[in-house]
């Protein structure tokens, strides 16, 4: 007997000295990608090991276009099919589930709003949350875990004041609550990401952290694996983490300023909007274009302030300078297109299965008859209008003719809306039309009209479809009327409506 509890007590010992935690992390394909050789995983696990620890596992469970809602039947099936697995075929949900965890950061929403799942409504909302608590009671069916860290989403797009990043910052309060109610901790990972982001903004203005709005490059991942190492105390793995970051990536102190570029509800206004660090606001000095004048400064809350420009543009492109002493900040100024509220449509599953035709209104009659579609009215009521300016903060594309739907409005499935460009041209001239699908889910639709006439319709889609296409379009001598009703399936909603053609005036 007293040889069996002395192997025991050796074998627990020798169990303890080989893992002391064992961390999961719940996640969508941010949370997969992790897993590849520039990803959050390795950076953890090779920081910990640096460190001198040994003794803890950290398998993140990634599976693209996972929601809140999704992952219910994820843990479900997990407790009985073998097979279940996400983006990497070698992680085995159910096998990785039954070794236990010590801890569980569940690390989603990014799919709830890209789709969108969301409806950001108070109903919507306590919708999500609800999902949200059962998804922490399933998974503590599942595992024993002591820990649970719930982490709001990173950003989507890199323009913090578009609607998508507003829902984002709504789920992250909400989560706080969750965490209170359901006994779990709350970590603030997009509030980090923020913060190094909008750091290097100061810098350098034309930084992305994510290729493609959605998901974070190498340093994002960076700035992620330092987060999770502290919020599992590890202190020293941490700061060898952080010691490897770039100088300027965790750069706080050197002065600067950014801007980014809003749309307007009113023709001829531009507004930017910007932070500074460690100058003062009342020391800018802008440079407008040709076609625009500064019409104020406005003083915001903290360390914010907004340019408002009234004006017109008179080129597609053109640059607006901004300086504080001997900073400078040069910002690419687009023309307009303006962009409609969005309008439901008929529900279909890809390409084969959309009618264009389902998604008419009155507008097309109107602008088939020549009529001006800013003044049209449909279902009784006049359209609203956004004057939207194209950046790439939004579409990840410096370009100039880019529209990122989703960015304007929530984006819901199966709904339209209306494009119209003014464009004027010194001569009668045939030019080209293209239309590129960007970002890489796009699912789009358009129908196009110049100058009254049905020009082109059909699919832009990078991985359903054709990405790009485009049309010979006759312009006449002075003003041309471009519109278009744009179709959207799901997910990232961006298109490219570009114009190739000599002198034209936006």
């Amino acid at each position: 007997m007293k040889q069996f509890l002395l192997a025991l007590s050796v074998f627990c010992a020798l169990t303890s000295a080989v893992l002391a935690e064992r961390v999961l992390v719940v996640g969508d394909s941010i949370t997969a990608q992790s897993n590849l050789d520039w990803g959050y995983a390795p950076i953890v696990r090779k920081a910990l090991a640096d460190a001198g620890v040994e003794n803890i596992q950290f398998v993140p469970l990634g599976w693209s276009g996972q929601t809140v809602a999704g992952w219910h039947s994820v843990v479900k099936r997990s407790f009985t099919d073998e097979t279940v697995r996400g983006d990497r075929p070698e992680i085995l949900f159910k096998k990785e589930f039954d070794l236990g965890a010590d801890t569980i950061i569940i690390f989603l929403g990014m799919n709830d709003v890209l789709c969108p799942y969301v409806v950001p409504t108070e109903e919507g909302y306590a919708k999500w949350k609800a999902d949200y608590c059962t998804l922490i009671d399933l998974i503590r069916s599942r595992v024993q875990v002591k820990r649970i860290l719930i982490c709001p989403p990173t950003m989507l797009t890199e323009n913090p004041y578009v609607v998508k990043n507003l829902i984002m910052d709504k789920m992250g309060e909400i989560m706080v609550d969750v965490a209170k109610e359901k006994n779990c901790e709350f970590l603030d990972l997009r509030s980090e990401i923020k913060r190094f982001f909008m750091s290097v903004r100061t810098q350098n203005q034309n930084f992305h952290f994510t290729p493609d709005c959605v998901h974070p490059g190498n340093e994002g991942h960076r700035v992620m694996a330092w987060t999770f190492l502290n919020a599992l105390g590890q202190k020293k793995a941490a700061e060898i983490v952080y010691a490897e970051m770039p100088d300027w990536l965790k750069d706080f102190d050197s002065p600067g300023f950014s801007l980014f570029v809003l749309n307007s509800s009113e023709p001829g206004k531009m507004f930017l909007r910007g932070f500074v660090r460690n100058i003062e606001k009342n020391s800018l000095q802008v440079t407008c274009p040709d076609g625009w004048e500064l019409e104020e400064i406005r003083n915001l809350p903290g360390d914010e302030f907004e340019i408002c420009l009234r004006g017109h543009s008179k080129n597609l492109t053109s640059t607006l300078r901004v300086k504080s002493g001997n900073i400078q900040r040069e910002v690419k100024l687009n023309a307009p297109f303006f962009v409609s509220e969005f309008f439901d449509g008929k529900p279909f599953r890809g390409g084969d299965s959309y009618e264009p035709d389902a998604t008419r209104s009155t507008l097309d009659d109107d602008i088939l008859a020549g009529k001006a579609p800013l003044a049209a009215w449909v279902n009784g009521k006049p359209v609203q209008w956004t004057v939207y300016y194209p950046q790439a903060d939004v579409t990840g594309f410096d370009i100039p003719c880019a529209i990122d739907f989703a960015s304007i409005e929530n984006g819901q499935q199966f709904q339209t809306a209306y494009v119209v460009r003014k464009v004027k041209s010194p001569k009668p001239q045939t030019v080209k039309l293209n239309v590129n699908a960007l970002s890489f889910s796009t699912m789009a639709y358009p129908t196009i009209y110049v100058n009254g006439k049905k020009v082109w319709e059909n699919c832009v889609s990078p991985r359903h479809r054709q990405a790009k296409d485009y049309v010979m379009i006759d312009l006449k001598e002075g003003e041309n009327l471009i519109a278009a009703r744009v179709g959207h399936f799901t997910w990232q909603w961006s298109v490219e409506f570009a114009l190739e053609g000599e002198g034209l005036e936006y």
